[in-house]
């Protein structure tokens, strides 16, 4: 009953405060406010409008957290029926999308629908990009430190650090350099 309690009020917070009208420099304080209470979120989010969590099939069990100063951008989906551990300095751009359970594939259709469904988690380090309506995919566990994801991409695999990959499915680009000052 807890539960259910808990996910009504997200799914109200997230439908009253994802609104645009809460883009507005004073109101924007607001949703942040509102979404740190709800959600395990660091402090200095940017959260765009129609940006939302959610858990699939009322799943009970899934865990999400989020770091300091991440950027949730307008629409971008975080499906967190598995567990979803967002670094600091993390950018999820526009309309990008993160699935965090699967269905195991069975030929006995008779069987209820729920006790097919397969939680995972993901983690992602700190300073990543995921690009704008990329989608990851939940065999996907880790999306390594400075990773970038190209916009549209499908990620299927992990991704290593310091690497840019895109395409459907996302393949190495190159690999960063970055220089230690």
């Amino acid at each position: 009953m807890k539960y259910a309690v808990v996910e009504t009020l997200r799914r109200i917070v997230q439908m009253i405060f994802g609104s645009e009208l809460f883009d507005l420099p004073i109101l924007n304080l607001i949703r942040k406010g509102m979404y740190r209470l709800c959600f395990k979120i660091g402090k200095s989010p940017v959260i765009g409008y129609g940006m939302r969590f959610f858990r699939s099939h009322r799943m009970q069990d899934g865990r999400v957290c989020v770091g300091a100063h991440v950027l949730l951008a307008k629409h971008a989906e975080i499906d967190y029926s598995g567990e979803v551990c967002i670094a600091d300095n993390v950018w999820i751009s526009e309309g990008a999308q993160i699935h965090t359970h699967t269905h195991k594939l069975t030929l006995d259709r008779s069987s209820h629908r729920r006790d097919t469904i397969q939680p995972t988690a993901l983690r992602i380090e700190k300073n990543a990009w995921i690009g704008a309506r990329a989608i990851i995919l939940p065999g996907v566990s880790v999306i390594g430190e400075h990773a970038v994801i190209g916009a549209g991409s499908v990620v299927t695999k992990n991704v290593e650090p310091y690497t840019v990959v895109a395409g459907n499915p996302a393949k190495l680009i190159k690999k960063l350099n970055f220089e230690i000052e």
